[in-house]
């Protein structure tokens, strides 16, 4: 079945724009491997950059469950539900995610941390840029492409259970989704294994789900309702029940939320030919993917151009919050679709690196 759906497009461009809002905010990153903080204090940090934090903890709440949900529903629409032979998933994969993920680490991330001072601390040693980057993908963007990797496979050998004791699949599932949750550092991306089992869950719900949302045109009231309903819930998920460590399986509420509300609202989006025919809604959608993959170095490279000239109250300030978030966010969409040219004019075969998932 290769029947095109506007609306999944939709959801496409949403997730990676929410994604790149998500990754526009951030000052600093520490692992065992490597850190950057750029000279800010707490105190210092605006209003407006408050709020946008409050938003990215919200979308955080959702984006990837999404992410996953929407490729599990590819997933359904191009095999039809028809067993699929393992062997040919893997090779099909394997070029449709892993190399994108060693392309963009070794061509754009690793040579940008470098240049950033990431792995000053120990000595640039390469040992542990490649366990950093390749073994345990700690705060590494593209770590969402190896944990897809593994759960098409997982899924496949799972996928027989659902249908003999559907009960049994979705427990399993769920309590396979806590322990990768539960999993700690750094086996908590020990070869994007625990986040798999961590989002196995939403893949399925995307798998099983599509056909609900192909016969049932969302209602815009309960659309509403159901965004106050998320609102709600990730308020009382962030200063009620997250501060007492036992939160886990409400998130799983706010990210069902988060799902249902996005395709909702994408379904009723795709409904405008205005949107679907102008310039910006298909440079998006052609190049969402690479946008992805690509944006983020921009990050780095702004910080370090902020900061090397003194900017240290930067984020201090709510006019320079707002414009420095605005300047991250469209010139990282701009920075994406750059390099996706550059790489479509290298002299490789099957060098246009597109998602298909």
């Amino acid at each position: 079945m290769k029947t095109k759906i506007i609306w999944i497009d939709f959801i496409r461009i949403f997730a990676m724009l929410l994604v790149v809002f998500g990754h526009a905010l951030y000052t600093s990153g520490h692992t065992n491997f490597g850190s950057y903080e750029f000279p800010n204090s707490t105190e210092l940090y605006s209003i407006p950059y408050k709020i946008f934090i409050i938003a990215v903890s919200f979308i955080y709440s959702f984006h990837m469950p999404l992410f996953m949900a929407i490729s599990g529903a590819c997933f359904a629409l191009s095999s039809g539900r028809k067993p699929f032979p393992v062997r040919t998933l893997i090779r099909n994969k394997t070029k449709r995610l892993l190399i994108p993920f060693f392309w963009t680490s070794l061509c754009l991330s690793i040579p940008i941390r470098i240049l950033l001072g990431y792995y000053e601390d120990t000595g640039n040693n390469p040992i542990y840029i490649f366990a950093h980057h390749f073994i345990f993908p700690i705060q590494i963007h593209t770590w969402f492409l190896l944990s897809l990797f593994l759960i098409f496979p997982l899924f496949i050998l799972l996928r027989t259970l659902h249908n003999k004791n559907k009960y049994i699949f979705w427990t399993l599932l769920i309590i396979l989704s806590y322990i990768g949750n539960k999993s700690e550092i750094p086996l908590q991306a020990l070869l994007g294994l625990p986040e798999a089992l961590k989002h196995l869950l939403y893949f399925a719900i995307g798998f099983y789900s599509i056909n609900y949302f192909l016969k049932h045109n969302p209602k815009q009231w309960v659309l509403a309702t159901c965004i106050l309903i998320q609102f709600i819930a990730f308020l009382c998920w962030a200063y009620i029940l997250e501060p007492l460590g036992n939160s886990y399986y409400f998130c799983i509420i706010l990210a069902l939320l988060g799902c249902y509300n996005t395709t909702a609202l994408c379904i009723i989006l795709s409904k405008s030919e205005k949107l679907i025919n102008s310039k910006i809604y298909n440079i998006l959608l052609k190049y969402n993917f690479q946008i992805y993959l690509y944006s983020d170095p921009f990050n780095y490279l702004f910080l370090m151009a902020i900061f090397s000239i003194g900017f240290i109250d930067f984020f201090g300030n709510p006019i320079h919050t707002v414009f420095a978030t605005i300047i991250r966010i469209v010139f990282g969409i701009i920075f994406g679709v750059v390099v996706a040219k550059f790489v479509e004019k290298l002299p490789l075969k099957n060098n246009q690196i597109k998602l298909s998932i």
